[in-house]
């Protein structure tokens, strides 16, 4: 007779991870998260996710089961409400959720994943609004839409990997009724190499383009994207890269001294600085970015690491070699209690006439790709 006695020790399934950003621009942001990653014991993922900074608040709510029915598939939904003062020009609340599937289509590392997604989009004007430049109400609406993305993924950790590759490819498709209509197509590919030691070769290079559905059609612009911050353009402020469009309204306000928010003497008296400054960004139908960095350690015990870095892109309607924008940085992470800390400096190596030539400092927890 064999006796055997198996001790089954419970592995902690929640997890709770408080995030913070800031920028020389955009300040300071607060968030956090609770994850359950066993919700009702059925191996189901629940995530409370909220962040929070003077003119941002963003709230998400989901639940993810991995293997839905007994099954090969992944099933899931979320639920998400932002209101977004970020943008100077106008005020943007968005609230809405989807639900997403999905399954391997080749091996283990080639997945199909598809969502539906329903919100409402409402847009508000505030003292910076220039009305020809952002007509509100061509951009507020319901945006019902599908979208099929197809992932390769092989890499050793999905928050922090050191070896292989991610890729995926998606296609948003709206107009599944609702108001707004447009399509957009986007794609990643993401390497990463472990060429000696501990030191971490990362990669990332990216690619977006809207358009709209109907060949009179516009793309709404609070769906146009823009750049700059610790996840793109390191060297230059958050959404300040971008196509700019100049408004006569905000250049005949900046001379006007009325009482308007506008009303700048030492722009007034520059021609050039007021121009400049009456340039708003909107946004490009199309982004590309490229980020390659190099980690290293510094102090493995205290997991303290440096970290060079170099990013290039632009958010425009037309892309060329001509009006790209790039920047160099340092900076150090350390792997902390509350989850990776970031400390950036990066410096833009072309100056577009809107952003300081200066180093531009962001600070954030969680891997930057």
């Amino acid at each position: 007779i064999l006796n055997i006695e198996i001790v089954v020790k419970e592995r902690n399934t929640g997890q709770i991870q408080l995030t913070a950003a800031y920028g020389s621009t955009q300040g300071f942001s607060l968030g956090g998260s609770v994850v359950q990653n066993n919700f009702r014991g059925m191996g189901q993922a629940l995530e409370a996710r909220v962040n929070a900074s003077k003119n941002q608040q963003d709230y998400k709510l989901s639940l993810t089961d991995p293997y839905f029915n007994d099954t090969r598939w992944s099933a899931g939904f979320d639920m998400f409400y932002l209101d977004n003062r970020e943008r100077i020009n106008y005020d943007l609340k968005k609230i809405g959720g989807n639900v997403r599937f999905g399954h391997p289509i080749y091996g283990d590392y080639t997945r199909a994943y598809i969502r539906y997604k329903l919100d409402k989009t409402d847009l508000y004007a505030n003292q910076y609004t220039d009305p020809i430049i952002f007509p509100l109400e061509t951009a507020r609406g319901i945006t019902s839409s599908a979208t099929l993305t197809l992932e390769y993924d092989t890499r050793n950790d999905r928050m922090f990997p050191s070896k292989g590759i991610y890729t995926d490819v998606s296609y948003e498709r709206t107009g599944l009724g609702g108001d707004l209509r447009y399509q957009e197509f986007s794609s990643r590919f993401r390497f990463f190499v472990n060429p000696f030691w501990d030191v971490v070769w990362r990669n990332n290079l990216s690619y977006s383009n809207i358009q709209p559905l109907d060949a009179d059609g516009t793309v709404p612009f609070s769906e146009l994207f823009q750049m700059g911050g610790p996840y793109t353009l390191r060297g230059y402020g958050a959404s300040s890269v971008g196509k700019r469009v100049y408004s006569s309204l905000r250049y005949n306000a900046i001379g006007t001294n009325d009482g308007n928010p506008f009303y700048n003497a030492n722009l007034a008296a520059n021609p050039a600085d007021r121009l400049k400054a009456s340039n708003l960004i909107v946004g490009g139908t199309k982004q590309a970015l490229f980020q390659t960095e190099l980690q290293f350690p510094m102090i493995k015990e205290a997991g303290l690491s440096g970290v060079f870095f170099y990013d290039v892109g632009q958010a425009y309607d037309e892309i060329s070699a001509s009006n790209l924008l790039s920047d160099v940085g340092i900076g150090f992470r350390w792997m902390s209690p509350l989850g990776l800390l970031r400390f950036e400096w990066g410096w833009p190596l072309q100056t577009d006439n809107y952003n300081s030539n200066g180093v531009n400092f962001e600070f954030s927890i969680g891997p930057p790709f």
